[in-house]
């Protein structure tokens, strides 16, 4: 195979990569689609703190380890936007001290039920193909 070749094949695969949300905007991947039909990670905890604050419908995806701190897409976790906004202005430790919510375990939790569903086993198969692709 030809450099040229080889050139033209690893950006396929690096557009193809980063369509399905591993460079960039991974708010548009496969898994972020997932996430934003799962709801809000907060619905159904008990709101009896006195800043706890009741779901909006609006769904924003919130990165539990900042992307500057190596986190992924594998660290998102679907928030309302009350919920993200609280979380970003009270800290994570304050945050799971009024909803007794874990975000990092949590995200986990959820992306390891992704990789198990059909869309995720998909996905992982298909960068796995595009990665050796490249080798």
């Amino acid at each position: 195979m030809s450099w040229r070749d080889l050139m033209s094949k690893r950006t396929q695969a690096l557009k193809q990569l980063k369509q399905w949300g591993h460079i960039k905007g991974a708010q548009y991947s496969p898994y972020a689609s997932w996430l934003r039909l799962m709801g809000c990670a907060i619905r159904g905890q008990d709101l009896s703190h006195e800043k706890a604050l009741p779901c909006v419908n609006t769904l924003d995806l919130d990165h539990t380890t900042s992307k500057a701190a190596g986190g992924t897409f594998r660290r998102l976790l679907p928030l309302c936007h009350v919920h993200h906004m609280q979380r970003h202005d009270c800290g994570i430790i304050t945050f799971k001290g009024i909803y007794g919510v874990d975000l990092q375990a949590t995200a986990e939790r959820i992306f390891n039920k992704w990789k198990r569903s059909p869309a995720g086993q998909e996905h992982l198969d298909y960068v796995e193909k595009m990665i050796s692709d490249l080798s």
